[in-house]
């Protein structure tokens, strides 16, 4: 699996992060998904961030590339056009469509540029476009809808439909032979990252952060809550930000950089991940090869046209 440098920007999927480290900050002790051992793993390097290039991390060799889910789902679609055509529908592939991949934001902190945060703000959402739906065009006919999402048994000619529709067969041609994958490690990157969040060197630059901004006139108990403030946390991509949201993003960019919480919060989430590396390194390995299988699948169908 390539590593995909992750280019910082701001999504709707950020939100669950965020509403995580709140809470973490709010709750203290309370713990769901991350042990609560008081060994914290120890830190290499810590960089003092100026831009928003990313470093490796752990995580990194087990993890898709956005590269490599479009491969996958390209894959899919070109055999779920098959299905159909195998099915008696002659313009299968006016029917769907594969979707882009939506990159996700896994990062605790982002990096921000004091100089474009004070032209741009927080950025405003990014909406992401269908994510996670299956890429099925309103206009096509029902029967193509039926016979591709699996909602009728047979087509209007008599014809047997997959078990769960072209959509689930296309994604069986892909998986075929691969077995199964016990441990998601997408998981692991939201333990890292709740991790992070509750981990006391991060928590320490976080109240350094706060305290930079107070020395500013503003009361945010993390960064989060800057970046969330209910004054600008709906403002969409195409509105103009106010010159309050551009002057907090600033100051909260400035205060970013002059305590390193990017910096930090780096070096945790790569000590954490490294942990949870170690600790699942057979489960992540076969997963690995479940995957290369996947990938294997994928060229295939698509060699073959």
């Amino acid at each position: 699996m390539k590593h995909s440098q992750h280019r910082a920007r701001r999504t709707v999927a950020m939100t669950g992060l965020a509403t995580a480290l709140v809470s973490a900050s709010a709750c203290g002790t309370q713990q769901a998904s991350v042990s609560s051992s008081p060994q914290l793993p120890p830190l290499e390097h810590i960089a003092h961030v100026t831009s928003s290039a990313q470093p490796s991390y752990p995580l990194d060799a087990y993890t898709l590339s956005l590269d490599e889910v479009a491969l996958i789902e390209k894959a899919r679609v070109i055999s779920a056009r098959r299905c159909l055509s195998a099915l008696g529908f002659t313009k299968p592939a006016l029917a769907i469509a594969a979707t882009a991949p939506q990159e996700q934001d896994h990062r605790v902190v982002e990096y921000l540029s004091p100089k474009t945060a004070a032209k741009e703000g927080y950025g405003g959402i990014i909406t992401p476009g269908g994510e996670g739906k299956r890429p099925i065009k309103a206009k096509s006919s029902g029967n193509v809808a039926a016979a591709y999402l699996g909602s009728a048994k047979v087509t209007s000619t008599g014809r047997a439909i997959p078990q769960g529709g072209c959509f689930a067969e296309g994604d069986r041609k892909v998986k075929a032979s691969a077995g199964a994958i016990d441990l998601d490690p997408r998981q692991l990157l939201t333990q890292a990252a709740i991790a992070v969040m509750r981990d006391s060197r991060f928590k320490t630059a976080e109240t350094q952060w706060s305290e930079c901004m107070k020395a500013r006139g503003h009361n945010f108990q993390n960064h989060v809550s800057a970046q969330l403030s209910p004054k600008w946390d709906k403002r969409s991509r195409g509105q103009v930000p106010s010159a309050e949201e551009r002057k907090v993003a600033a100051q909260d960019a400035e205060c970013r950089q002059q305590v390193n919480l990017v910096g930090i919060a780096q070096a945790v989430e790569i000590a954490h991940q490294k942990k949870l590396v170690n600790d699942n390194q057979a489960r992540l390995l076969k997963g690995k090869r479940v995957v290369d299988i996947w990938l294997h699948n994928a060229k295939t169908i698509i060699a073959r046209g």
